[in-house]
């Protein structure tokens, strides 16, 4: 393969990242840097530009754990797979599933 691949899919846009830290007594809230609209953005902007026919379109797929280890401290990853189990858990609890 050559060239510069480009990973996307519309589940990359589903996010809510909720407050990222307490607001104190003069924080003012505002969007998140990262939002959907912003990626939203950028995708037409390579596409508007061109440049998104020049990438190599990639299917998304899970990451390996081998994968994210690579770059990720293996305590880190096991502590997020822990985390994201326990919301999910969470979450079919509060659904009665």
């Amino acid at each position: 393969m050559t060239g510069t691949g480009f990973v996307c899919d519309e589940r990359y846009f589903w996010i809510e990242q909720g407050p990222s830290v307490p607001l104190g007594r003069f924080d003012q809230p505002l969007d998140a840097w990262d939002s959907p609209a912003g990626k939203r953005r950028m995708l037409g902007l390579l596409d508007s530009s061109g440049l998104l026919g020049q990438l190599t379109p990639i299917a998304p797929r899970m990451a390996e754990e081998e994968e994210l280890t690579r770059f990720h401290d293996p305590g880190y990853v096991a502590r997020v797979k822990r985390l994201s189990e326990e919301v999910i858990a969470k979450a079919a609890e509060i659904a009665g599933l």
